[in-house]
């Protein structure tokens, strides 16, 4: 979750946002996917715009023997600096920028920018910097995650502070034109397109200018756990069901775009 979310909530929160809960398993079955072609043995993934660690933190507990770097400029020097000394499962560690980290750092298997990209006003060049770091090699697969579609651009994206949202084009031309090479591409979340869709009527045609002052970040999630993890597990049935559709090139759109790429040679 984008830290700007979580200013009214504690991280001892267990109960998480359904749509949480399911972009950790959807983005996961990629990791594996990538996994599964590079077959290493030095798993080292840099999750690049971290929020608050509930990514990073259920993935130490999934792969407890891999690597896991967390990297956020949000983040407070007195947090990294108390996370850090904590005695956690696996390799977690956290910084506010990569020139923290040792310079034998070894080579990065997986880069994770998770809805990153639409914070960055010039995305091209954040993108070539982080290409040109010397733990990013051509084997490194980048695992992106963007809000789809500028037509859905709602008091949300402004209350996060994001500057766009992307599609299957965009998304792909940005990351040819930055210099990586694109594997995969796609969407997800196909059934939260219609209350996006509802809201930016409303926000634009109906008067709904309170909603457009006020935004409706994830602050809080008001239903239990179950509820939230039926929801989640419905959001992640309806991925894997537009997944096999996509493969037999019947292309699904969705609230959120995703993409798996390398640099080029």
């Amino acid at each position: 979750m984008d830290l700007i979310e979580t200013q009214n909530r504690n991280r001892s929160d267990t109960i998480r946002h359904p749509w949480e809960l399911a972009r950790f398993e959807i983005v996961y079955s990629l990791i594996k996917e990538c996994l599964d072609k590079t077959l290493t043995d030095n798993l080292l993934i840099v999750d690049i715009g971290c929020g608050d660690l509930f990514f990073l933190e259920t993935l130490s507990e999934r792969e407890p023997k891999a690597t896991l770097i967390g990297i956020d400029p949000a983040l407070t020097t007195e947090f990294v600096c108390e996370y850090n000394k904590k005695d956690k499962k696996g390799g977690l560690q956290v910084f506010q920028n990569d020139n923290q980290i040792s310079s034998d750092l070894g080579p990065c298997s997986i880069v994770l920018l998770l809805d990153v990209l639409e914070h960055i006003h010039d995305e091209t060049s954040f993108l070539k910097m982080l290409a040109s770091k010397p733990y990013i090699t051509n084997e490194t697969y980048f695992i992106i995650a963007v809000p789809a579609f500028q037509s859905l651009f709602s008091s949300h994206d402004t209350f996060v502070k994001h500057y766009r949202r992307y599609s299957n084009s965009t998304i792909s031309t940005l990351m040819t034109k930055s210099g990586f090479r694109v594997s995969r591409i796609g969407y997800f979340f196909f059934c939260l397109i219609f209350p996006r869709f509802v809201q930016v009527i409303f926000e634009k045609f109906l008067n709904g200018e309170k909603t457009r002052t006020k935004g409706t970040g994830l602050t809080k999630w008001e239903g239990s756990k179950i509820v939230s993890r039926i929801l989640s597990l419905i959001l992640v049935t309806e991925f894997k069901f537009t997944n096999v559709l996509g493969k037999y090139g019947l292309k699904i759109v969705g609230l959120s775009n995703y993409i798996i790429c390398k640099k080029y040679v």
